[in-house]
Protein backbone atom coordinates (compact mmCIF):
# COMPACT_ATOMS: atom_id res chain seq x y z
CA UNK A 1 0.00 0.00 0.00
CA UNK A 2 1.11 3.61 -0.81
CA UNK A 3 1.57 6.09 1.86
CA UNK A 4 0.07 9.26 1.58
CA UNK A 5 2.24 11.22 3.47
CA UNK A 6 2.36 15.23 2.53
CA UNK A 7 5.99 15.80 1.85
CA UNK A 8 7.50 19.82 1.80
CA UNK A 9 7.31 21.21 -1.34
CA UNK A 10 10.16 23.34 -1.19
CA UNK A 11 9.88 24.24 -5.38
CA UNK A 12 6.46 26.39 -4.67
CA UNK A 13 5.24 27.66 -8.33
CA UNK A 14 3.67 30.75 -8.14
CA UNK A 15 2.14 33.09 -10.70
CA UNK A 16 3.76 36.55 -10.80
CA UNK A 17 0.40 38.18 -11.56
CA UNK A 18 -1.36 36.63 -8.23
CA UNK A 19 1.79 38.35 -6.08
CA UNK A 20 0.34 41.62 -4.24
CA UNK A 21 3.83 42.69 -3.29
CA UNK A 22 4.61 43.56 -6.82
CA UNK A 23 1.78 46.19 -7.18
CA UNK A 24 2.00 48.09 -3.14
CA UNK A 25 3.05 50.92 -4.29
CA UNK A 26 0.18 51.29 -7.07
CA UNK A 27 -2.59 50.32 -4.77
CA UNK A 28 -1.65 52.50 -1.86
CA UNK A 29 -1.97 55.18 -4.08
CA UNK A 30 -5.18 54.22 -5.78
CA UNK A 31 -6.62 53.77 -2.17
CA UNK A 32 -4.87 57.16 -1.60
CA UNK A 33 -7.23 58.81 -4.38
CA UNK A 34 -9.93 57.00 -3.04
CA UNK A 35 -10.14 58.58 0.09
CA UNK A 36 -9.72 61.95 -0.79
CA UNK A 37 -12.33 61.59 -3.32
CA UNK A 38 -14.93 60.41 -0.86
CA UNK A 39 -13.68 63.66 1.73
CA UNK A 40 -14.06 65.92 -1.48
CA UNK A 41 -17.57 64.94 -2.46
CA UNK A 42 -18.71 64.75 1.35
CA UNK A 43 -17.53 68.46 1.52
CA UNK A 44 -19.69 69.89 -1.28
CA UNK A 45 -22.69 68.29 -0.72
CA UNK A 46 -24.94 71.05 0.26
CA UNK A 47 -26.60 69.57 3.54
CA UNK A 48 -28.41 73.03 4.77
CA UNK A 49 -32.47 72.19 5.18
CA UNK A 50 -34.85 74.02 3.18
CA UNK A 51 -37.03 74.99 6.33
CA UNK A 52 -36.83 78.30 8.04
CA UNK A 53 -36.50 77.47 11.83
CA UNK A 54 -37.87 80.01 14.05
CA UNK A 55 -35.42 80.66 16.91
CA UNK A 56 -37.39 81.31 20.43
CA UNK A 57 -35.32 83.30 23.23
CA UNK A 58 -36.08 81.97 26.43
CA UNK A 59 -35.89 84.23 29.29
CA UNK A 60 -33.16 83.47 31.41
CA UNK A 61 -33.45 83.51 35.03
CA UNK A 62 -32.31 85.90 37.73
CA UNK A 63 -29.54 84.82 39.39
CA UNK A 64 -29.30 86.88 42.92
CA UNK A 65 -26.64 86.70 44.93
CA UNK A 66 -26.36 86.24 48.66
CA UNK A 67 -24.10 87.91 51.40
CA UNK A 68 -21.50 85.14 52.80
CA UNK A 69 -21.25 85.93 56.54
CA UNK A 70 -17.90 85.57 57.23
CA UNK A 71 -17.16 83.05 60.16
CA UNK A 72 -14.83 83.75 62.90
CA UNK A 73 -12.58 80.72 64.35
CA UNK A 74 -12.68 80.66 67.48
CA UNK A 75 -9.77 79.92 69.60
CA UNK A 76 -9.84 76.81 71.62
CA UNK A 77 -8.28 76.47 75.59
CA UNK A 78 -5.08 74.34 75.42
CA UNK A 79 -5.54 71.39 76.95
CA UNK A 80 -4.26 70.71 80.30
CA UNK A 81 -0.50 69.53 80.79
CA UNK A 82 0.19 66.02 80.79
CA UNK A 83 1.03 64.79 84.59
CA UNK A 84 4.49 63.19 84.51
CA UNK A 85 5.16 60.28 84.39
CA UNK A 86 6.26 58.43 87.53
CA UNK A 87 9.65 57.34 88.16
CA UNK A 88 10.80 54.39 90.07
CA UNK A 89 12.45 55.18 93.83
CA UNK A 90 14.39 52.74 95.14
CA UNK A 91 13.30 51.69 98.24
CA UNK A 92 14.75 49.10 100.96
CA UNK A 93 11.53 47.62 102.19
CA UNK A 94 10.92 43.91 101.38
CA UNK A 95 7.86 43.43 99.88
CA UNK A 96 6.46 40.07 101.00
CA UNK A 97 4.40 37.30 99.16
CA UNK A 98 0.69 37.16 99.73
CA UNK A 99 -0.87 33.99 99.15
CA UNK A 100 -4.23 34.02 97.09
CA UNK A 101 -6.52 31.02 98.13
CA UNK A 102 -8.52 30.60 94.84
CA UNK A 103 -11.38 28.54 95.56
CA UNK A 104 -12.59 26.46 92.57
CA UNK A 105 -15.85 25.15 93.72
CA UNK A 106 -18.84 26.09 92.01
CA UNK A 107 -21.78 26.26 94.43
CA UNK A 108 -25.23 27.52 92.87
CA UNK A 109 -27.16 26.79 95.80
CA UNK A 110 -25.78 29.19 97.97
CA UNK A 111 -27.89 32.05 97.49
CA UNK A 112 -30.85 30.25 96.70
CA UNK A 113 -33.57 29.79 99.20
CA UNK A 114 -34.33 26.41 100.63
CA UNK A 115 -37.65 26.14 98.59
CA UNK A 116 -35.81 26.78 95.24
CA UNK A 117 -32.61 24.45 96.07
CA UNK A 118 -35.51 21.82 96.22
CA UNK A 119 -37.28 22.47 93.14
CA UNK A 120 -33.73 22.76 90.75
CA UNK A 121 -32.58 19.62 92.32
CA UNK A 122 -35.75 17.69 92.11
CA UNK A 123 -35.79 19.10 88.37
CA UNK A 124 -32.36 18.10 87.42
CA UNK A 125 -33.13 14.88 88.51
CA UNK A 126 -36.00 14.39 86.36
CA UNK A 127 -33.68 15.32 83.61
CA UNK A 128 -31.39 13.18 84.25
CA UNK A 129 -33.83 10.09 84.52
CA UNK A 130 -35.37 10.75 81.25
CA UNK A 131 -31.30 10.65 79.68
CA UNK A 132 -30.26 7.28 81.34
CA UNK A 133 -33.62 6.11 80.16
CA UNK A 134 -33.56 7.33 76.25
CA UNK A 135 -29.91 6.10 76.54
CA UNK A 136 -30.46 2.71 77.89
CA UNK A 137 -33.62 2.03 74.99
Amino acid sequence: MKENKLKANLDIKRRPESNLKNYYIVLLETGLILALLAVTVLFKINLTSTKTEVITLVEQEIVEMEEIIQTEQRERIPPPPRPPTPVAVPNNEIIEDVQILINAELDIYTNLSYRCRHLLRSKILRMLERNLRNSSL
